[in-house]
């Protein structure tokens, strides 16, 4: 026998301590319960988008201009040097005669706007008169209704702006200039309005403009004081109106004869013309030597093809000073003066320029709203560079179009420089003479991807080249890459998506979803995926344009990615999302076919967004239910219920809920299949299923066909409700009868309304006096009252889902079992009021009067009589109440005819955040790695990407690395025999004594005092932290072995349970404890360390029969094994069956009989061995069970020889030897190979408990004299190495001896008695 002791040692140190030993193991293992649904609460956030969308879009529909020139007239005051500016409009006024001049001055300006709005209606007032004025202003009022008018004045000609307020016009002599107040000048423009004063000392009109308008305003509110019946009169909204003017109070404008002498409005009207001018002006002494005017004059294209230099000039000088606005304008400014109206924007982004030149002529431009100086900012050198590159080849291009006399020179900035009468540089690069791009462009996308690189900081400025990124969308050279960068910036979170859509991001990218190339399609998919998770009211604009369709036709598309298809797919769910034209758009699109493709798709997350978007698209429509029903859509579905992802099972059962809640009609057909989803969620899911995700969505699904078939549940709950009263009625149960007369009993359950038929489309009504001869054995069992037997009695498909829903009122998921507690008090209150309208109100109805409060890990309390009346948010977002609005019932699709007018409500009483939640994933910031430029990703990648700057990752190594160093201690095997285990290092008896009732821990309260507990029944220590937690009861605390002083944490796990069980997962990470009770309940708790409040992860029921086997007096409850390689929980007890538990699908993994009928009193398993595990039976043997062999075949060894006592504990150690002791003192070493003991040890005395190392030669026995005996093996021998029975920490004995537990890779024993749980070790072991 030793040497195969040795052969095992050997061959476990060949196999398994390498692993245990390398640094590597704790990297591989894996983390349970570490998915987004346990750490997060599974709930939206509302990210409620900024005002990005103008609340009314504004457009500029008339335009007056108002020319005052006098040509050939000085007006007075006015001392002109010569030489002076002349131009007016790009034209010389002295070249011509006055009034021709005067027409070719107001039809230029008007060329000049039209290049910004060309469906404007322009009027010219030339020279005109106060009279001329007012028709004009008015005229143009009443034609524009609410729509803006633009008043623009040139007053060259006459005096400057009074101190009072008026502006200078003509009599109609010419021979005075007549006064024009702006206070008459406001009545005639109306509102809204915008005015361009080009005169000098402009300033005063401003400032007396918002003068009048307090004016006005101030009338009106008298107006209305002395006359209220005027209130229906519009008040005046003249603080509104929009003004730009040349200069200030006191200025004049330039007279610089290389200028123009409207400046300002040359910089309005016509920008890169008049910024060229004044380039060349300030730089001629650093350009090239033979650059002039008159070569500026000949830059060829147009302004608005981007192919040519001045159309690129143009695109640049539009981004430039788009970019400056919106990093200096407040956003709502912004938003009013460059997004509202193109004229507007237009004439603001070239006011940015005016200020710029006429600032280095002393003057300043002013405008109403004010704008903050701009004439400084950086991004001006960017566009001088622009300028100075374009100058620069510019005389090599005019050159090259010399030598071809084909090809004319265009003028491309004249005609008063609008660019309409010049040539294409198309033919210009046809005959040789191209000019070289400019770099602008590309060089400003890599300062905003150096911006990018430094993630999302909340402390930085947003990127100023945003502006840039959206102008860069309309060039295909450089579209592809902005919308990459565009991507990982909209990927930052929902603050950039705002700052995106609030800057002009949305009509670029709708507009692209009309183009065909493919290359673009995963990177605009991926932009409105963001989009649309921040902001889901863009889906009517989708559906508008028919965009809809380019998305489906990504669904379709088997050769894209599934992480760009599940993006598709998020985008198709957004438009048809609480949206009814989406949902019918959708449905024509054939969408729900292309789906259903989709459902077999290998990618879970696609697999989960289809059935999510399926569940949208007929939820409450049901022309999209019997599209669905041709397309056997629920029959499709089925199959995804047993899908391995919890995630995508939950999508599933939401899908199949919808499916029921969308019909408003109760035919056969109908009927039968919700018959058949309700009977497939429960055969499928209704034991197997471990995740409380989707058994919430499973009570919802269940509570919609409640609401479907209503009736016939109340029927159900009235039978209850007369089997209890009943039973009431009977002195001493069911089975004892006191005398009544059989009238009145059948009276008493003819209370309750009978079954309706099995399709619910009818309901008929017994007599109550009526009465049929039943069998006196039927009629006595009718009595006894059980909640599913009354259940069953009803009818198969209600009863069972009557059933299941009871079954989950009591799920130990706070969640689950709210819902479920909200579903039935529906139906009880109204079957109770049934009761008493049909004269029921004779029964005892006390149970309508009482409420029932949660039992869960600390949820609100639902009371009955307010469920019916609490408005509660469906799983579509809307809020309904309990009472519902009834609906009615429309022409059946199918034809069927035969149709019952449903009399319950459909709309929902609960509902759940899974919906919300799985949106809220998508408006996040996607992990770090899971976006590449140029390949963005899903929000949810596959594979995961490790910062190795995280703090999180480095407290992980370190964490790793201490844990290996205590592994390599543990298997450095001594030589001899450990010593004896008998120093304390712990006591909680010390830590209550020292603070009484109240520990001091953030946890304490006068609740969980040790004296409102059960004695400390189970103790497990830390595999690696200084930790030991212990359960009393339905009680768990938490204790820090370095600090005798500190209690972490207690949380009462069940106010109606004991607790039987208790380990902990992810030992070599951040930890969990995994609580198993007497009622066969399964708790996941979170210790929270700093607060002392655990969470709760998550819980199901792993065993729901648990107790069945009453053989034996002594309950064992429920018995868990953890498996953390193998991510399964082995679960066992007071029952005749092992039954697994797959963590990571979270469902039933399978069954497996024990051989015995009796209860299984212990159960371990060991990583050596994974596929087998170690059952300890009350009938006294140990049974070997083997998980890869079929369940009938898997019980290989049975171990008999202990006698009568029970299995106190059996272990599988790291050697392949499993070591037992019963109750009767007897231990026993086993080979799995052998069916006889290799050692046997007799200690003599009953024992309570067993532990035993699974590393170290030790073993350790609680016995009947509450003393802890510790036993030592080396070779074929073991002994007794001491005993404990004192605490060293206070006087006393300890008390019965409840658990006992090895750490796993120290010589370190927790005990657990009837007074304290106590820590022991060997004498000379410094650290845990």
């Amino acid at each position: 026998m030793a040497a195969l002791d040795r052969v095992l040692e050997l061959n476990f140190k060949s196999e398994d301590e390498e692993q245990l030993l390398s640094d590597g193991y704790d990297w591989a293992l894996p983390r349970a319960f570490q998915e987004e649904r346990h750490v997060d609460k599974v709930e939206g956030r509302e990210n409620t988008p900024q005002c990005w969308r103008m609340k009314e879009r504004m457009k500029t529909v008339s335009v007056a201009l108002v020319m005052c020139l006098n040509v050939g007239v000085d007006p007075p005051g006015v001392v002109k040097m010569q030489p002076c500016a002349r131009l007016e409009c790009w034209v010389d006024p002295l070249s011509m005669s006055a009034q021709k001049a005067l027409e070719s001055i107001g039809a230029n300006l008007q060329k000049q706007y039209e290049r910004w709005q060309p469906r404007a209606r322009y009027k010219q007032s030339l020279d005109p008169t106060v009279d001329e004025v007012k028709k004009l202003c008015t005229s143009l009022r009443r034609n524009a209704k609410d729509e803006r008018v633009l008043f623009h004045y040139n007053g060259h000609g006459v005096p400057q702006p009074t101190t009072n307020g008026e502006i200078w016009v003509f009599n109609r002599n010419y021979t005075q200039y007549i006064p024009l107040s702006i206070y008459d000048l406001q009545t005639w423009m109306g509102s809204p309005s915008i005015y361009v004063y080009d005169c000098s000392n402009a300033g005063l009109i401003v400032k007396s403009f918002h003068q009048f308008a307090e004016q006005h305003q101030k009338e009106y509110d008298e107006m209305l004081a002395k006359s209220p019946a005027l209130s229906n009169c519009p008040p005046p909204n003249f603080t509104g109106c929009i003004q730009l003017a040349a200069c200030g109070e006191t200025q004049s404008l330039p007279m610089n004869p290389d200028l123009p002498a409207d400046l300002f409005t040359a910089c309005l009207t016509t920008p890169i013309k008049t910024a060229l001018r004044w380039f060349v002006l300030q730089n001629k002494d650093k350009l090239l030597p033979n650059i002039t005017q008159e070569m500026v004059e000949k830059i060829p294209g147009q302004l608005n093809d981007r192919r040519t230099m001045l159309g690129e000039l143009n695109w640049i000088f539009t981004a430039i000073t788009d970019t400056i606005a919106w990093n200096i304008l407040p956003r709502h400014l912004f938003q009013r003066l460059f997004r509202q109206d193109l004229l507007v924007a237009s004439l603001f982004r070239n006011f940015l320029l005016a200020e710029r030149i006429m600032r280095t002529y002393d003057c300043s431009p002013v405008s109403s709203p004010k704008l903050p100086p701009t004439y400084k900012h950086p991004m001006w050198n960017a566009w001088d560079l622009a300028l100075d590159l374009c100058l620069a080849q510019l005389p090599q291009i005019i050159e090259d179009m010399k030598e071809h006399p084909t090809s004319p020179v265009p003028p491309g900035n004249g005609n008063g420089g609008n660019g309409n009468t010049a040539t294409s540089s198309v033919a210009d690069v046809a005959n040789g003479s191209p000019h070289t791009p400019s770099p602008f462009f590309e060089e400003q996308l890599t300062a905003f991807q150096v911006w990018l690189t430094f993630g999302n900081d909340p402390e930085r400025a947003p990127p100023e080249q945003l502006p840039i990124v959206l102008q860069v969308l309309l060039s295909q050279v450089h579209r592809v890459r902005a919308l990459e960068l565009l991507g990982r910036f909209l990927d930052l979170g929902w603050l950039t998506v705002n700052l995106a859509l609030s800057v002009g991001i949305f009509p670029y990218v709708l507009k692209l979803l009309q183009s065909s190339a493919k290359e673009l399609r995963p990177l605009l998919v991926f932009i409105w995926a963001k989009i649309l998770a921040v902001d889901h009211t863009c889906q009517s604009d989708l559906v508008r344009d028919g965009s809809h369709k380019y998305f489906i036709a990504m669904i379709g598309d088997t050769t894209l990615p599934f992480e760009h298809r599940t993006m598709a797919i998020f985008v198709l769910a957004n438009i048809v999302r609480n949206f009814r034209s989406g949902q019918q758009a959708v449905l024509q699109a054939n969408a729900i076919a292309v789906c259903l493709e989709a459902l077999d798709e290998s990618d879970a997350e696609l697999r989960r967004w289809v059935c999510i978007c399926l569940g949208l698209t007929w939820a409450e429509f049901p022309s999209a239910r019997w599209c669905g029903v041709r397309d056997s859509a629920h029959e499709k579905i089925y199959n995804i219920l047993e899908d391995p992802n919890p995630e995508v099972r939950a999508a599933a059962v939401f899908a199949l809920g919808t499916f029921i809640n969308s019909s408003n009609e109760r035919s056969e057909h109908s009927n039968s299949i919700d018959h058949s989803i309700a009977m497939t969620i429960i055969s499928k899911l209704g034991t197997e299923e471990a995740s409380p995700l989707v058994r919430m969505e499973i009570t919802v699904a269940l509570h919609n066909f409640v609401l479907a078939f209503e009736n016939n549940f109340i029927t159900i709950e009235q039978q209850q409700i007369a089997a209890q009263e009943l039973k009431m009625a009977s002195p001493a149960g069911g089975n004892s009868m006191r005398r009544i007369s059989s009238h009145a009993k059948m009276r008493l359950l003819a209370n309750a309304n009978p079954l309706a038929t099995v399709t619910g489309a009818e309901t008929h009504n017994m007599n109550h006096d009526s009465m049929r001869r039943v069998a006196s054995s039927s009629s006595l069992s009718s009595l006894s009252f059980s909640p599913l037997s009354a259940a069953g009695s009803v009818g198969g498909i209600y009863g069972k889902v009557w059933a299941t829903i009871t079954t989950y009122e009591k799920d130990p998921y706070h969640g689950v079992a709210l819902l479920a507690r909200t579903v039935l008090q529906n139906i009880r209150i109204k079957a109770k009021e049934a009761m008493k309208i049909n004269g029921g109100n004779k029964l005892s109805l006390s149970l309508a009067n009482s409420s029932i409060s949660s039992t869960g890990s600390g949820g609100p309390s639902v009371s009955i009589s307010s469920v019916a009346s609490t408005p509660i948010k469906s799983n579509t977002g809307t809020v309904t109440s309990g009472s519902g609005a009834r609906r009615t019932p429309s022409p059946d699709p199918t034809g069927s005819g035969d149709i019952t007018k449903s009399t319950s409500s459909f709309q929902p009483l609960i509902g759940t955040k899974y919906i919300e939640w799985c949106w809220d994933r998508f408006a996040r910031p996607s992990a770090p790695g899971s976006v590449v430029l140029g390949t963005p990703l899903t929000c949810c990648p596959s594979t995961t990407y490790v910062d190795p700057h995280d703090p999180i990752q480095h407290t992980r190594d370190w964490r790793y690395v201490r844990n290996s160093g205590i592994r390599r201690e543990c298997f450095r095997r001594p030589k001899a025999f450990p010593g004896k285990i008998d120093e304390q290092m712990f006591s909680s008896r010390s830590l209550h004594s020292s603070h009484g009732s109240s520990p001091s821990s953030a946890a304490s309260s006068p609740s969980f005092n040790f004296s409102l507990h059960s004695a400390p029944s189970l103790v497990r220590l830390h595999d690696y932290e200084k930790l030991v937690v212990a359960s009393e009861g339905s009680v768990f605390s938490l204790y820090d072995l370095t600090d005798t002083s500190r209690l972490i944490c207690k949380s009462d796990n069940s106010s109606d349970s004991r607790i039987t069980a208790i380990d902990w997962i992810n030992a070599h990470d951040e930890s969990l404890i995994i609580i198993g009770t007497d009622d066969g309940s399964v708790r996941v708790w979170k210790p929270d360390l700093e607060s002392g409040k655990p969470r709760l992860i998550t819980a199901w029921n792993a065993l729901s029969d648990l107790g069945l086997i009453n053989k034996s007096s002594k309950s064992y409850g429920l018995h868990l094994k953890w498996d953390l390689e193998g991510e399964k929980v082995l679960a066992s007890g007071d029952t005749k069956i092992v039954r697994t538990w797959d963590i990571k699908t979270e469902l039933r993994k399978g069954d497996y009989p024990t051989g015995f009928d009796c209860p299984v009193t212990s159960i371990d398993m060991h990583r050596c061995e994974p596929q087998l595990a170690v059952l300890g039976m009350e009938e006294g043997a140990v049974r070997l069970i083997d998980f890869r062999l079929p369940p009938a075949e898997c019980g290989v060894v049975t171990w008999r020889e202990f006698g009568d006592g029970w299995i106190v504990g059996a272990t599988l150690r790291y050697d392949r030897t499993v070591v037992a002791g019963n109750a009767n003192g007897r231990v026993r070493f086993f080979d799995l190979r052998s069916k006889s003991p290799t050692k046997t040890c007799e200690t003599g005395t009953d024992i309570t408990a067993l532990a035993i190392h699974p590393h170290l030669p030790y073993f350790a026995g609680g016995c009947l004299n509450h003393s802890v005996n510790v036993y030592g093996f080396m070779g074929q021998s073991a002994f007794q190495a001491n005993a404990i029975r004192d605490s060293l920490f206070i006087t006393g004995r300890m008390g019965a001896v409840t658990s006992l537990h090895f750490h796993p890779y120290k010589s370190i024993l927790a005990t657990a008695d009837s007074c304290s749980v106590n820590v022991y070790k060997t004498r000379g072991l410094l650290t845990l």
